[in-house]
């Protein structure tokens, strides 16, 4: 197939084949750039040390934040509850009735079964 190329006046042809062969080659050097670029690509985003496992890594970071703070809290109502128990006698008879189940002299405890 003949192909019109040129300007104005002046007409030149050429073939297909003439077109392909000008076209830039990928050299064997293009072609492993490119595939160590993607395998480094890959790597940096789904290796044992990328991107993916960043984000995991942080949402455990956040989890055990949450955690953390839970517990800080819990600890800080139990020492709460500890000085209440070596200061208030009322407290302790309390703490003691319900967790232990104990009575005091001269009461009687009713259990009914469900």
């Amino acid at each position: 197939m003949l192909l019109k190329r040129g300007k104005g006046n002046k007409k030149t042809y050429s073939t297909k084949r003439t077109l392909r062969t000008k076209k830039r080659q990928i050299s064997f050097i293009d072609k492993a750039l490119i595939c160590v670029s993607m395998i480094l690509l890959f790597w940096i985003t789904l290796g044992p040390f990328g991107l993916w496992r960043l984000y995991r890594l942080k949402g455990q970071s956040h989890q055990l934040r949450i955690e953390t703070q839970t517990i800080i809290e819990k600890n800080r109502q139990l020492k709460q509850e500890i000085v209440r128990l070596k200061g208030d006698e009322v407290f302790q008879e309390k703490v003691v009735r319900q967790k232990l189940g104990w009575i005091r002299n001269n009461e009687l405890l009713y259990i009914f079964h469900k």
